[in-house]
C-alpha cells in the first residue's frame, strides 16, 4: 500500500513485474523489484529487475542519480518498450 501511495497523485499505474506485457507498450508505469544484474556503458546503465516470479530488462540512458547495487530493492518508473522483440523498461526514475 505504501508503494501505491507514493505514486497515487501522479496517476501512474503500479504493475507487478509478472503482469507487464505488450498491453503496456508505450505507457508509463512503475514497478518494484530487486536488481539482479547491472552493466554500465559509456551512455547507459542496463540492469535486470526481478521479483522471483519474473524478470524485466531495464535501461537508464545516461548515468543514474545514485549508484545502483545488485540485490537492492527498488521502485522504478518508466515507459514500457520493446527492444529486439523483448519487453524492457526505459527508466526515468529509481527510488
Amino acid at each position: 500500500m505504501l508503494i501505491y501511495s507514493l505514486y497515487y497523485s501522479q496517476n501512474i499505474p503500479y504493475v507487478e513485474l509478472h503482469f507487464i506485457s505488450d498491453e503496456y507498450l508505450g505507457q508509463k508505469i512503475y514497478t518494484l523489484g530487486r536488481i539482479s544484474r547491472i552493466r554500465y556503458s559509456s551512455n547507459a546503465t542496463f540492469f535486470i529487475l526481478s521479483n522471483g516470479a519474473a524478470e524485466l530488462n531495464c535501461v537508464i540512458f545516461g548515468r543514474p542519480k545514485y549508484e545502483l547495487s545488485t540485490g537492492e530493492l527498488v521502485i522504478v518508473e518508466g515507459k514500457v518498450a520493446k527492444y529486439k522483440n523483448r519487453l524492457e523498461l526505459i527508466v526515468e526514475d529509481v527510488r
